[in-house]
C-alpha cells in the first residue's frame, strides 16, 4: 500500500514568493565562504545571457544574500538592474549561516552519470549547439567526447609517430 506524501504547511516554507529586486539592495555575506573565480562568474554571466535568470536569489529580510553571491556577481557585470529574488523570513542567525554552507556543499556531493552525459553533449554537439553554454571548457569537453585536447598543439593531433625499425632506422610501416 502506498503512502501518502507528507505535505509541509505554507507557514513552514521560509520564502513563498519570487519577486524582482533591485541589485543594489543586495548584499552579500561578507562572510560567504564560496569562492567565485572570474572564469565562473564568465559561465553564469554566459548563462544569463542564454537562459535568462532561472534561479531566484535567497536573501533574509534585510537584504543580506543566502544564496546566489555568483548569481549576483554576474549580474551586476551584465548590468542587470533587478532580479528575481526570494526571501526567507524569520531565520535566525546561525540557522541563515549553517544554510549557506548547506546550499554550497549540496551541490559538491552529487556526481555525474558519465554515459548519460556523453550521450546528451553528443547528441547537442550533432544538432550543432554551442556546447560551451553547458560550462564545460574545451578541454572537457574534448575529454568527453573522445576527441583530442584543443590545447595540444595541431601538429602533435595529426598522426601519431610511427615506428622507427631499430636496425635500419627507417620508419615501419
Amino acid at each position: 500500500m502506498a503512502r501518502a506524501a507528507t505535505v509541509v504547511p505554507e507557514e513552514a516554507w521560509p520564502a513563498t514568493s519570487v519577486e524582482m529586486v533591485p541589485v543594489n539592495e543586495l548584499a552579500p555575506y561578507l562572510r560567504n565562504s564560496r569562492a567565485h573565480p572570474p572564469k565562473q562568474l564568465r559561465k553564469i554571466a554566459d548563462a544569463i545571457k542564454k537562459y535568462g535568470f532561472t534561479v531566484p536569489i535567497l536573501r533574509d529580510e534585510n537584504g543580506t544574500l543566502l544564496t546566489g553571491h555568483a548569481r549576483l556577481e554576474a549580474a551586476r557585470k551584465l548590468g542587470l538592474e533587478a532580479i528575481p529574488c526570494t526571501t526567507a523570513v524569520g531565520w535566525s542567525e546561525e540557522k541563515k549561516r549553517a544554510y549557506r554552507i548547506l546550499d554550497n556543499k549540496m551541490a559538491l556531493d552529487s556526481t555525474w552519470d558519465t554515459d548519460a552525459l556523453m550521450m546528451e553533449l553528443g547528441d547537442l554537439a550533432e544538432a550543432g549547439f554551442d556546447l560551451e553554454l553547458t560550462g564545460f571548457d574545451e578541454t572537457e569537453l574534448a575529454h568527453l567526447l573522445g576527441e583530442k585536447d584543443p590545447a595540444q598543439p595541431k601538429e602533435d593531433q595529426k598522426k601519431p609517430i610511427p615506428a622507427i625499425c631499430p636496425h635500419c632506422g627507417e620508419p615501419l610501416t
